[in-house]
């Protein structure tokens, strides 16, 4: 079932209206001509503008569920930033047409940089960034320290990794590693960590690679992104040695340590939940299989109220 949002007021030629979810970021809403709590766009969902009834512009096939999203790679509907492509400013007034984003232009996650503008100049270039191998780095450690939030959360840093697994046709990023050689040898620091790329680098396992990116903490998770730079410093190096995770833990937080890292196990791992198995490729491992309450006895002999 979808909803409906009710715009308000007058526009002229030329001018913009800003709708913004009332959980968006302050940049966002200080922008907005118009803050709703209804339900927003979650990448695959199809969105149609209206006036007086008549169909204006829409964006998505009407009556088709895509999976999770419209389109793919950088042009798609799902954690990225889309802008209508200024040589093609003619809405699509057929809703349930097969979809194509080709008079769409796609670009990085949360880039509103010019939002409410229309045809708006272009901002000038910055300088490139000049990645040199080799050279001082922050080291992954540092980034994660020894709690659960980065350290140097939101700062521009530059990491010279191993990358251990690409997860960019699904994650859209890579988890890189420190060398064996470069630990730090703490227990309580990670030498691992996401990045998300948002699009194809075309790294493999066993590149060892210089990014120039942004420490973040997305959902728990200390990651980097937005990137600005990023360059190949050599190949097929050898893995980073994985660590070895011992169950059962006291707490969830001991496996902070590990976060972002390869993990081996001692022992033999128990499957206890596949839900988010078709999500995101996750499964939920014990050292044994664990069950609630209800599945062991009956709820008179637990005395639950």
């Amino acid at each position: 079932m979808g909803s409906t949002i009710v715009l308000t007021g007058t526009l002229a030629a030329g001018q913009t209206y800003v709708l913004a979810d009332n959980d968006a970021n302050a940049e966002i809403l200080a922008l907005a001509n118009q803050v709703s709590n209804s339900s927003f766009f979650n990448g695959d969902d199809a969105i149609v503008l209206r006036k007086s009834g008549a169909v204006v512009d829409s964006l998505g096939q009407v009556g088709v569920d895509p999976g999770s999203q419209w389109g793919s790679g950088d042009l798609s509907t799902q954690d990225n930033t889309l802008r209508r492509d200024p040589a093609h400013l003619i809405g699509d007034s057929v809703i349930d047409d097969e979809v194509t984003l080709d008079t769409w232009q796609g670009f990085a996650k949360d880039d509103f940089s010019d939002l409410g503008q229309f045809n708006a100049e272009p901002t000038d270039p910055t300088e490139p960034v000049t990645l040199v191998c080799n050279d001082p780095s922050t080291a992954i450690h540092a980034i994660q320290g020894q709690t659960d939030t980065s350290p140097l959360n939101g700062q521009l840093v530059e990491v010279e990794a191993i990358v251990t697994s690409n997860q960019e046709a699904g994650l859209k990023g890579l988890f890189v590693q420190m060398a064996d050689n470069e630990v730090d040898g703490d227990p309580l620091t990670s030498e691992g960590v996401f990045v998300y790329t948002g699009s194809a680098t075309g790294y493999l396992a066993g590149d060892r690679i210089r990014i120039q990116a942004k420490v973040k903490e997305y959902n728990g998770l200390t990651e980097l992104t937005d990137v600005a730079a990023h360059i190949l410093c050599d190949s097929a190096q050898a893995m980073p040695t994985a660590a070895i995770v011992t169950l059962p833990i006291d707490e969830t937080s001991d496996l902070e340590a590990f976060e972002g890292m390869r993990v081996s196990f001692s022992h033999n791992l128990t499957v206890n939940e596949v839900y988010n198995l078709g999500r995101y490729g996750e499964l939920l491992l014990g050292s044994q299989r664990h069950y609630i309450g209800t599945q062991v006895a009956a709820l008179a002999a637990m005395h639950w109220r």
